[in-house]
């Protein structure tokens, strides 16, 4: 006989900070929900969010932010310096009152600091910043790089390596500021090296002026991915490319990238499909078909000197929605009108439009008519504002035994143009999936998990899926207090809240 016993949830929302669902009972029975760490327990969208001391709140997108206070988001900071390494990090800790300095006694050799971004950054502005009550470095050099490496001379790119392909000189400085404009150019790696030295001499901050956060990194781990498509032939047979090559597109390392090469005769066209895993407004495309990651010795040389970009190109937008024949409706974010100028003269592409909600990025292009390599080193995207629409999914929760919910309240203020929805399912079957893993953590089929030799295979994840039994997303709640719309009784329950919004600058913030 199944316990029938009604429970009835309690979901606490509130402007000022974040979400904490309360579940409890009717009786002394309590099952709580969320709380600080809780969230940990629940699928997240990534970076869109932020989650701290039990507050979730959606994360704002920025335009033209420093890139160097988050580098280390990205595995970045100090990469090395020559003398005083350990106060090398008070060059980028955002406070102009602390400084690095090269120790005096350390040889002219050891002048020197190197910076990583973390990512490669579409960077307007280097700026260096020389301490008030210290000296101006009089004879320097700014090295600059976009990550790119050395090769051999079979044109195989040596690890570990790191070649800085631009220089500027400076001699008689007496600034304490010194701007580079950078133009929007790819950077990764700053080097500053003393070529002479100035006693006194302080570092106070460096810091790198890019288009913003570039919604492209994190896709994944928010839902989304890349697909990449190759239309050849007079019959323009699709052919899926890789999807370990295609993320190429989207890891922040200029380095790697997605490349065709074809035949003489063929003019083929691909077809990028980008999903952010979020709805966000989005304002600017930039593509960066720079060569770094091809060798620059070798026989395989002739494959970077013999690469172009794109021919032509049509690039549109998707916010999810979809037209009649049950595909994504697009709109036009731009076009690049079919020239042989764009295959060598540009390297780098940009589209600019008014912020516009978007979850997908389509982009049809043409690059080439004979025997030619086409590459794409990155795909970045731009916007600003809180995401347009987020959702928080809840674990799924066991309520120990066959149980009848009667009602779901919640307390939330809600700014204008923004609205919150909540709904619910519920069920009494759980199905596991099963995701394997190689000794290195790398995910594989099962079918080559039970081929490894023991010694290299890893772990093995189990997660728990709704069963087939499980009703379908109820309707929205629209007032607290309202009779619980799924089914029972039933022994597992599940809730989802959404946050949406119509205006980029407004948002909700939960809180306990």
């Amino acid at each position: 006989m199944c316990d029938r016993l009604a429970t009835k949830i309690r979901l606490y929302l509130s402007i000022l900070g974040a979400l904490l669902l309360a579940v409890q009972a009717l009786g002394a029975e309590e099952l709580r929900l969320g709380g600080p760490g809780g969230w940990s327990e629940w699928t997240l969208p990534g970076d869109a969010v932020d989650v701290a001391d039990g507050v979730l709140k959606p994360a704002f997108v920025r335009q033209n932010i420093d890139a160097v206070q988050n580098a280390a988001t990205f595995g970045g900071g100090i990469r090395a310096a020559g003398t005083a390494l350990d106060r090398a990090a008070l060059l980028i800790d955002g406070d102009a009152e602390t400084a690095w300095a090269p120790a005096a006694e350390a040889p002219l050799e050891d002048w020197w600091i190197e910076v990583d971004l973390g990512r490669v950054v579409s960077a307007r502005t280097i700026r260096l910043h020389f301490a008030e009550d210290g000296e101006p470095l009089e004879f320097f050099k700014v090295f600059t790089s976009d990550g790119e490496p050395f090769f051999t001379n079979a044109g195989v790119a040596i690890e570990g390596t790191l070649r800085y392909n631009k220089r500027r000189l400076y001699s008689f400085n007496q600034d304490r500021i010194i701007e580079i404009d950078f133009g929007l150019k790819p950077l990764q790696h700053i080097r500053i090296q003393a070529d002479k030295k100035t006693l006194g001499a302080q570092l106070s901050e460096l810091s790198v002026e890019s288009v913003g956060d570039n919604l492209s990194l994190g896709a994944r781990e928010r839902g989304g991915q890349i697909d990449v498509h190759s239309l050849v032939g007079s019959g323009r047979d699709e052919r899926y490319e890789n999807p370990l090559i295609s993320r190429n597109l989207i890891d922040g390392d200029i380095t790697s990238y997605w490349g065709r090469k074809e035949g003489r005769g063929v003019t083929p066209m691909g077809l990028f499909i980008l999903d952010l895993g979020v709805l966000f407004w989005v304002d600017r495309v930039r593509l960066l078909g720079d060569f770094t990651g091809l060798p620059t010795t070798g026989e395989r040389a002739r494959t970077r000197f013999g690469s172009i970009n794109y021919l032509w190109y049509k690039m549109s937008g998707s916010d999810g929605s979809l037209a009649p024949d049950g595909s994504l409706r697009w709109v036009s974010l731009g076009e690049l009108p079919e020239s042989l100028r764009n295959r060598r003269d540009i390297v780098h592409f940009e589209e600019r439009f008014s912020l516009t909600k978007l979850r997908y990025i389509r982009l049809l292009f043409g690059m080439t008519s004979g025997a030619l390599s086409g590459t794409t080193a990155e795909f970045q995207v731009f916007g600003e504002g809180f995401p347009a629409a987020l959702t928080a999914l809840s674990p799924i929760f066991d309520l120990g035994g066959q149980k009848t919910i009667s009602a779901l309240d919640w307390r939330a203020l809600v700014p204008p143009a923004t609205r919150l929805e909540i709904r619910s399912r519920t069920g009494n079957l759980l199905d596991e999936e099963y995701s394997f893993y190689d000794k290195n953590g790398k995910e594989v089929t099962a079918r080559k998990y039970d081929k490894l030799i023991p010694s290299f295979r890893g772990r093995i994840d189990t997660v728990r899926t709704i069963g087939s039994d499980w009703s379908n997303w109820s309707p929205a709640y629209e007032v607290s207090g309202q009779g619980f719309l799924s089914p029972g009784p039933r022994q597992f329950a599940q809730i989802e809240v959404q946050l949406l919004s119509e205006d980029p600058f407004s948002a909700h913030h939960w809180k306990r």
